[in-house]
This record gives structure tokens, C-alpha cells and sequence, in this order.
């Protein structure tokens, strides 16, 4: 039976410049995604709730929204808060690329200084991580195991939020360990040593070496944690944004 042929990704592009907008979009296609385009950050993040990117390239100054703006709201409000979010401008400046990570960014290229290839091997790496997660968000069940490295802890984060699981998170350093507990997918509460609560999930998720486990089982119904996860998800990758090295 021949094999099935993978559906195109798709990307999404918000630029105010049409000629930026034309050239990429050429690009792309000729890489066989599918490709929407948009000249300012509202009607991009519009273009983002109804077709659903696979990843988002989008400059930082446009008219309506920029793309501070449509970073942000993309990971707080739209439909796919996880989506990939590549900064591709012509500031070459380091406190606006802190500010692009901050604002919820996986990537900040600066035009001049990126070639093509460059840019699509970025978007093909991006893409096979998502893919990643997602096969191993398919098959989570009762419980499981695995090697940090392999997998950030903001991603077994996200993983057991959109799963919606109850249970014990163990994350471990090799040194340390960690507790983070879900109550349908929300963090109910956290302890890392003596440290509880958020405090001590912003401590691990800068962990990349050692191991976690995760198991359904009842959680500790104290030391509760009243911040909406989608919050506290959203400051995770913030406060690794600031850690994120300048893109050569």
C-alpha cells in the first residue's frame, strides 16, 4: 500500500513590507508550504485563529498591532498558544531581541545578517521539534519516563497542560529533585526542596541535564497555587528568553 503523503505545513508571514512579504512567500512555497501573508499584526493574528500555522515568521514594527504585540497575544488568546513565533526584522539590536524572547519568541533573525538556507533550516528545525512533542503527547498514557535534553521541562509543562492530566511530575537534576503537581492540567501546586509553589518551578525549568517521571496519582491538596497556568507557562518562557544567546 503506497504511503500516505504528509500534509504541507503551513506558515504564516506578518510584514508590513509587501516586497519582504512577496519574496518569502516564494521562498517558502517553493519548499512546498503553504503559505498566508499579511501586512499588519492584527490581521495576522486574525489569519492565525482561522488557519491555524504550523509556525508564524513576523517582523516587529507594523501598523495596528506590532509583533511584540501579536507574539504576546498569540501565546495568551489565540488558538494556538504553543504555534512557533520566528522574529525576522532589521533591528540588529540586543534589548530588542530580549524583548522579542520575552514576548513569547522561539527565534530572532535579523534580515541582513540571515540567508536563505539559514532561515529554512531554523524553519525545519522548529518544525521537528513540534513534531516531536507531538508524538510523544500521542503516546502519553497512565505515566512516563524520559532523559531532560531529549526534552525541555517547559515542554513536559505544556504536554501534561494540554493533556489535561492529574498527577505527580518528578523532575530531577541528578542532584535536586522536584515535585510539580496537575489537577486536569492545571499546576495545582510545586516543591523543590524547602522552596513551594511558582518560585520553585521557575528554579527548574532552566534544568537541562537529568531525568523526569511523571504518574497519575492523588496530589497534595495544600500549599495551592492560584495563578492560572497559562500564566505561569507564559513567565517560563519569558524568564528563558532572557537566558536565550543573540542568533549569530
Amino acid at each position: 500500500m503506497p504511503e500516505l503523503k504528509k500534509a504541507a505545513r503551513k506558515i504564516l508571514i506578518a510584514d508590513a513590507d509587501e516586497t519582504t512579504r512577496t519574496i518569502l512567500k516564494e521562498s517558502l512555497e517553493k519548499e512546498d508550504y503553504v503559505v498566508f501573508a499579511a501586512g499588519t499584526g492584527a490581521m495576522a493574528f486574525d489569519l492565525a485563529n482561522k488557519e491555524k500555522p504550523d509556525l508564524i515568521i513576523s517582523d516587529v514594527f507594523m501598523p495596528e498591532m506590532n509583533g511584540f504585540e501579536l507574539c504576546q497575544r498569540v501565546r495568551d488568546t489565540s488558538a494556538i498558544p504553543m504555534v512557533p513565533f520566528v522574529f525576522f526584522t532589521s533591528i540588529d539590536d540586543m534589548l530588542t531581541e530580549i524583548r522579542g524572547f520575552r514576548a513569547g519568541a522561539n527565534e530572532y533573525l535579523v534580515k541582513r545578517h540571515t540567508k536563505r538556507q539559514d532561515l529554512l533550516l531554523r524553519i525545519e528545525n522548529l518544525l521537528s521539534h513540534v513534531d516531536a512533542f507531538e508524538k510523544e503527547k500521542a503516546t502519553l498514557r497512565d505515566g512516563f519516563l524520559g532523559k531532560l535534553g531529549d526534552v525541555s521541562v517547559l515542554d513536559i509543562l505544556q504536554l501534561l497542560t494540554n493533556t489535561a492530566k492529574t498527577g505527580n511530575l518528578l523532575i530531577s537534576d541528578g542532584t535536586l529533585e522536584g515535585n510539580v503537581f496537575f489537577v486536569k492540567g492545571q499546576i495545582f501546586n510545586a516543591q523543590l526542596g524547602t522552596g513551594k509553589g511558582e518560585d520553585a518551578i521557575y528554579d527548574m525549568i532552566y534544568w537541562e541535564d537529568g531525568f523526569f517521571r511523571f504518574s497519575q496519582e492523588d496530589v497534595p491538596r495544600h500549599n495551592m497555587i492560584t495563578t492560572p497556568t497559562n500564566k505561569i507557562i507564559n513567565k517560563c518562557r519569558r524568564l528563558l528568553g532572557k537566558e536565550t544567546p543573540p542568533v549569530a
